[in-house]
């Protein structure tokens, strides 16, 4: 049995691979910083991937967001803002935060290079097995 343990990224986050990769065409793109929203696993896989690509970032949170996820994506370089109780007020006030400045509106789950990035773990998952059938 072989498995793809994303949950073991090294973000703590399994949304990563996708949200790594959107990180990445923003910053290609020009982008000077990145903004999310997240109730977590997204955040911290934009606060980890900017700070790879040296970029500051700014995650939105609803209130619900536990303590102890702030602290991560703070100890990732990011800023917390808390706007709303939900994750809809959140992204309502990341996309704000985003347009007035030369940032990156990075989506929790939207968007084609998050969707090509999560779709590059089966490309992984073919070289690794070598042609054997999984």
């Amino acid at each position: 049995v072989m498995l793809k343990l994303e949950n073991a990224q090294p973000s703590g986050s399994f949304k990563l691979r996708g949200i790594g990769a959107t990180c990445a065409a923003a910053k290609a793109a020009g982008a000077s910083e990145i903004v999310s929203s997240s109730g977590g696993n997204a955040g911290l896989a934009a606060a980890y991937a900017a700070r790879a690509l040296g970029l500051p970032c700014e995650v939105c949170v609803p209130s619900s967001t536990p303590e102890f996820v702030r602290a991560r994506l703070e100890s990732y370089g990011a800023k917390v803002t808390v706007h709303g109780s939900q994750w809809a007020e959140a992204n309502a006030f990341a996309e704000k935060v985003c347009a007035e400045r030369n940032g990156a509106m990075v989506h929790p789950f939207e968007g084609e290079a998050t969707w090509d990035g999560n779709a590059s773990l089966v490309d992984e998952i073919k070289e690794q097995l070598g042609g054997a059938e999984p």
